[in-house]
């Protein structure tokens, strides 16, 4: 049966990303979404009274990931706050039974999608990749040298975009599960070649814009 108190939520927060992973009262942040309030509401249906978040990453500094923290930081306290310039390929956390390995970038280009930081996180036994923004020139780089592996969540980089989640990196993390936080926008996304891509590889695909947020399970 389901551990109820470790579990990774991926907000909908319209065109952005924002993801909360949490262990009872204990809350993970990684990105914040845009500047619309929705971060704040979907924080307040995981956290309920609760108003401390243990730690946050933000992958990088693009608005749909970033612009929501000041207005999270108006009713949350954040303890620690990680930003791409803070963290080194291998670094890893463990809170609880969450652990969190930084998977990406081994060094800064001053490109934010290509800096986005890439987080394996294990929720239990469940394996999550959270991709940023990356594109397929940082996955392929990632998968020549090895550094990631099999998981059974995959957050699609860049909201679905055709310039990330190539078939290299399909072939190598194998998810069961992808997950595309998206919204209205004007960029196509999430582009038909990708969910195509996906479809082929008999991966279920689930969408916040379809689903609203979505929650997955530890165990």
């Amino acid at each position: 049966m389901a551990d109820f108190g470790l579990k990774m939520t991926v907000c909908d927060v319209g065109q952005g990303l924002g993801v909360i992973i949490s262990q009872g009262s204990t809350q993970i942040v990684y990105d914040f979404g845009p500047e619309n309030k929705k971060m704040v509401g979907c924080l307040a249906s995981v956290m309920k009274l609760d108003r401390k978040i243990e730690m946050a990453i933000v992958s990088h500094e693009d608005a749909d990931h970033i612009g929501g923290l000041p207005e999270v930081q108006k009713y949350y306290q954040i303890e620690q706050i990680y930003y791409a310039k803070d963290l080194m390929v291998n670094d890893k956390f463990r809170v609880g039974k969450m652990e969190f390995d930084i998977r990406w970038p081994p060094a800064l280009t001053g490109d934010g999608n290509k800096d986005s930081v890439v987080v394996e996180a294990t929720l239990d036994n469940k394996k999550i990749l959270l991709m940023g923004d990356v594109t397929k020139e940082e996955e392929d780089r990632m998968v020549w040298r090895k550094m990631l592996e099999p998981v059974d969540y995959l957050v699609v980089a860049h909201h679905g975009s055709g310039g990330s989640t190539g078939e290299n990196l399909l072939e190598m993390v194998q998810p069961k599960v992808a997950i595309i936080s998206v919204g209205k926008n004007t960029f196509g996304h999430p582009s038909g070649e990708v969910i195509t891509r996906l479809e082929e590889k008999k991966i279920e695909i689930l969408r916040t814009d379809e689903l609203g947020n979505i929650i997955v399970y530890g165990r």
